[in-house]
């Protein structure tokens, strides 16, 4: 089990999706320990561990492992599976502007009969959904994973930020 640099495993998961868009989710929950996050990313036959320093910075420091020798934990809570959908400005508008929390009704069921695609530059896409979940998002089943991507991460955060606990 290698344990990969948030670049790195990005282009890699990246790579993954390309090649086939469907089925893939993505949860992500607070960590048990040390205040990190644990994001899982999966798609039928494969899945990855994320960690994540904080879910509260656009750059967070990110480590992860492939999920190897256990069931692909599956997200069945979201309602369509997480891609990228291009987006036509012309499109948005029809929705007008937009108040309080969530997507309209609409724009949900638009989203969702829309198939994932692959991203290309200069377009416009929604990436999603992602699903944020107050329970545990790692198996218990790969302990072992967790526990070494805790200490990883805890190690990189003190190097980065000396004052940290």
């Amino acid at each position: 089990m290698e344990v990969l640099d948030g670049e790195d495993i990005y282009n890699l998961i990246y790579r993954r999706y390309t090649k086939d868009q469907r089925g893939w989710s993505f949860t992500i929950s607070p960590s048990d320990r040390h205040g990190f996050f644990d994001a899982l990313v999966t798609n039928p036959e494969e899945g990855w561990h994320l960690k994540l320093d904080t879910i509260f910075k656009p750059s967070p420091l990110v480590i992860g492992a492939r999920m190897e020798g256990t069931p692909i934990p599956r997200s069945r809570v979201n309602g369509f599976p997480f891609g990228f959908r291009e987006l036509q400005p012309s499109w948005l508008e029809q929705f007008g502007p937009q108040e309080g929390s969530g997507l309209p009704p609409q724009l949900t069921a638009a989203l969702a009969s829309m198939k994932p695609v692959v991203p290309r530059q200069g377009r416009v896409y929604a990436q999603g959904p992602f699903v944020l979940s107050g329970k545990r998002a790692a198996p218990k089943d790969l302990l072992e994973l967790d526990e070494r991507l805790s200490s990883e991460m805890l190690r990189r955060v003190r190097y980065r930020y000396p004052g940290y606990g």
